[in-house]
């Protein structure tokens, strides 16, 4: 060993320094050299003949320089071989790190990254070989990123064709939890084990990869909250809020609507729901907002998930895409609603001066803590329109805030239902938030949602023969044929009657009793007739006329709950007399042999000598002529 001094001046004479000091120690300046067998003689070279290698050995003052290896022949004695002035040549090594696949310093937080770190190097030894060594650092901490508890290195063997050039360092690995990272690149040069060169620079740009961090905030651009009603004009607002971007480039956002239940696209007329806009980054991080119209009309009951995608250029340097992530989420409220009659426990309604319609209202998809407004509207199914009492339409509205998603509630309304026979309503409802629709129910159609009001009518006769006169014989038999509309298929009415005296208005008594009939039916179609039955013995009652009064009553339960009644003492309809001798009835129009036109003949006369002729009375051809009457000339 020989060791410069201070100066990095060194020399084997024993001028310089004698041979005898220290020989060969070759630990400072001041230790002499030596070579051969023989003791060490200061009158003497220190090298004999032969081809000597003088290498640099690595030491703090040459770190990062390429050391000297020289070749020295001694082939003359006393000989000096001066080799002037001997420069180390520095190396240097730079570096630039960029993502694979978007061919610049952003990177997706992907599962599988690949960074590719470009090192230039400077000051080495054509035809060497060397190792490039790199380390990804966390540049808030400074500390080796760890992806699964292990650091994220690299390592790459190289020999150099020139004194300068680059060599590519490959980096993969699971990006997956860098969101919103900032890494740098660390990278070592060595030589066998010998370090040559270090770059290690947290603050270095060209070093230094992005990884892009992305969050969202959906809500309907109308209520200004998570929650949209299904309508067929629906606005969403998505909030991107970003991080860990280069300020001054261009971006792109893409948004896609997915159903939470399925995680697949929402689709609208066979189309997925996409939103997109772009932006350039004013700074690192910041927001833009993603803008979806669509027609949400078959959304109803769906909770909807906006996943979205970050793009540089071609290449998708970030995304959100959670389906629990409650900042992504928005519901669409759905609700359905089940009318009932209270005084009969169904959809079968009560022509009443004060009546109650109860509807439950059951829903789905509410956000729970939220206080909401339920608002509903009697509507007459016949029109379409609001059905009004004193011109004024029939609602009601209800406050509620749900503890949870799902429930129901319930809203009464309370009114003159007195002109509803025959009619049909139907409850629509709406629940509001914060004065905005966010759930509708309204189908003129909805059996569940409608109330069904009955209208009966009734025909009575003889049941002797049919007409509205009868014998007043000891048995009569009156049929009633009562004819409705309006009825609930499935269920059991009963219809009820009594026979009334007009001439008193009270009900007729035949031996001290009333005279009544009732008939029990399960419809099976909303409108037809049933027959009602009265049998009572009629003697002394002839001149008298009876008048049948009919109830349609709901049987539930074995109970008889009165639903509409026909009681009207005019109505001739109802109406049967009971007389001593009924009216002899006048002959039907027979369809043959007509008479002709220019007859002179009566037609009552013809018909009447028709009939006895076919009844085999009398003896043939008769003659018949119109008698002029003398008050045709008057």
């Amino acid at each position: 060993m020989i060791v410069t001094d201070r100066n990095g001046y060194a020399s084997t004479s024993a001028d310089w320094t004698p041979h005898t000091s220290n020989t060969n120690r070759g630990e400072s300046s001041s230790d002499g050299i030596w070579f051969g067998t023989s003791e060490p003689d200061d009158t003497k070279g220190a090298l004999p003949y032969d081809t000597y290698v003088i290498e640099e050995q690595r030491c703090e003052a040459n770190e990062e320089m390429n050391l000297l290896k020289i070749e020295v022949t001694v082939y003359r004695d006393s000989m000096i071989i001066d080799l002037g002035t001997l420069t180390d040549d520095r190396i240097e090594i730079g570096t630039t790190a960029l993502d694979k696949e978007t061919g610049s310093h952003l990177s997706n937080p992907d599962q599988e990254v690949t960074l590719i770190d470009t090192v230039e190097y400077e000051g080495l030894k054509k035809g060497e070989e060397y190792r490039l060594t790199g380390i990804l650092i966390d540049q808030e901490t400074g500390e080796p990123i760890l992806v699964d508890g292990k650091e994220v290195t690299a390592e790459t063997t190289f020999t150099a064709k020139k004194s300068s050039g680059s060599v590519e360092v490959k980096f993969t690995f699971d990006g997956s939890g860098l969101q919103g990272k900032t890494i740098v690149v660390f990278e070592e040069l060595y030589q066998e084990d010998l370090k040559l060169a270090v770059h290690a620079d947290l603050e270095d740009k060209d070093q230094t990869i992005y990884f892009p961090k992305v969050g969202t905030k959906v809500a309907d651009t109308e209520t200004g909250e998570q929650i949209a009603n299904a309508g067929k004009k629906v606005k969403l607002t998505d909030t991107v809020s970003y991080e860990n971007l280069v300020a001054g480039e261009k971006y792109r956002l893409i948004g896609t609507l997915l159903d939470q239940e399925t995680g697949e696209p929402i689709l609208v007329d066979g189309k997925e729901m996409i939103g997109e806009t772009e932006f350039t980054a004013e700074e690192s991080y910041g927001t833009a907002e993603v803008i979806f119209s669509f027609d949400g009309s078959t959304l109803a009951g769906k909770t909807v998930v906006v996943f979205e995608k970050l793009w540089y250029g071609e290449e998708q340097i970030g995304s959100h895409e959670d389906l629990d992530s409650k900042e992504q989420t928005l519901v669409f409220p759905e609700i359905k609603t089940e009318a009932k009659n209270p005084a009969t426990d169904s959809q079968v309604g009560t022509a009443e001066q004060e009546t109650t319609i109860l509807d439950t209202v059951s829903y789905h998809n509410l956000i729970p803590g939220k206080e909401y407004t339920l608002k509903g509207v009697l509507m007459d199914r016949e029109t379409g329109e609001e059905f009004l009492v004193n011109g004024e339409p029939v609602t009601s509205e209800v406050v509620f805030t749900p503890s949870e998603p799902d429930g129901s509630v319930e809203m009464t309304f309370t009114f003159d239902g007195s002109a509803l026979t025959g009619k049909t309503l139907v409850v629509f409802e709406d629940i509001y938030y914060k004065e905005k629709t966010v759930a509708s129910h309204a189908e003129i159609e909805s059996d569940p949602q409608s109330i069904y009001y009955p209208e009966i009518g009734t025909q009575a006769k003889d049941g002797e023969d049919g007409d509205q006169e009868a014998k007043a014989d000891k048995e009569v038999t009156i049929i009633d044929t009562v004819s409705y509309k309006n009825l609930t298929l499935g269920l059991t009415y009963q219809v009820s009657g009594v026979l009334m005296d007009k001439s008193t208005g009270s009900e007729l008594l035949i031996n001290g009793e009333t005279v009544t009939g009732q008939t029990e039916f399960v419809p099976e179609s909303a409108e037809g007739t049933v027959d009602v039955t009265f049998t009572f013995n009629a003697e002394g009652l002839a001149g008298k006329e009876v008048v049948v009064f009919e109830k349609l009553h709901l049987m539930l339960d074995g109970k008889a709950i009165p639903v509409i009644s026909h009681e009207d003492l005019s109505d001739q309809g109802q109406t049967v007399k009971l007389v001593e001798e009924e009216t002899p009835k006048t002959p039907e129009t027979p369809t043959t042999n007509p008479p002709q036109t220019g007859d002179t003949t009566s037609p009552v006369l013809w018909i009447a000598i028709a009939l006895l002729s076919v009844a085999g009375i009398g003896c043939g051809i008769w003659k018949i002529r119109r008698k002029k009457r003398t008050e045709d000339k008057v």
